[in-house]
Parts: structure tokens; sequence; C-alpha cells
């Protein structure tokens, strides 16, 4: 394959990624090697990292996608203590989050003792 067909099998992946609604796709970088597309860039999730991926799939030429996307926190949401990784939502992957109990303060009903 040439230079020439490597750097059209780009453009055709970067066509890809601009026509996305994701408007971080539209900064991802694309590189083609001998067979092989990497993916450079930063996403918010492993979501869009996986669409991202998904996007350039089947590409004539492409024999291997080597997605070196970094996923970064969303701002707001700290790194967790125990060193895992967040998904920007908050979860660690390690445990479901607590759940609270709403407190019924003040609900009418046929439950409530405001109701007698």
């Amino acid at each position: 394959m040439t230079e020439a067909n490597g750097r059209l099998i780009e453009e055709e992946a970067e066509r890809r990624l601009q026509q996305s609604l994701y408007p971080e796709l539209r900064r991802i970088l694309c590189n083609f090697r001998h067979g092989i597309l990497t993916l450079y860039g930063v996403v918010s999730s492993f979501h869009v990292r996986q669409i991202a991926q998904e996007l350039v799939q089947g590409l004539e030429g492409i024999e291997i996608i080597d997605n070196q996307l970094v996923v970064t926190a969303k701002e707001g949401s700290a790194t967790p203590a125990n060193g895992g990784m967040a998904d920007g939502a908050g979860s660690t992957g390690f445990e479901e989050p607590e759940l609270r109990k709403i407190p019924e303060v003040g609900r009418l009903g046929p439950a409530s003792s405001d109701a007698l």
C-alpha cells in the first residue's frame, strides 16, 4: 500500500469522526501505517472511546485499530482514593453506590399520620 493510499484511509477515518454528534470525536487524530490505524486524543468516557473505534471500523485497508484514546474524568468528579479508575460519573467499578432513603416528612396520603 502506498503512502497516498494510507493518507486516503486517514482522511476517510477523520471524515467519519467529523460527522459524529459527539464534538470531542471531532478532535481525534488518525495515523495509518502498515495496515494499522491509530487513534490519538482525549475523550470523556469509555463509551465515547468505543464509539470512535466503531466509527472507523470496517474501512478498507485497515487490519488493526490501535485505540490510543485517553479517557479523562469529567470536571468535578474526584479521583477515587482506592486507586480505581473513575468513569466520569462517579463510579469506580468496584462497588455499587449507596442508596439513600428519602424521608417521608410532610407526605399526605392514607399512610400518613397527618391524614387522621
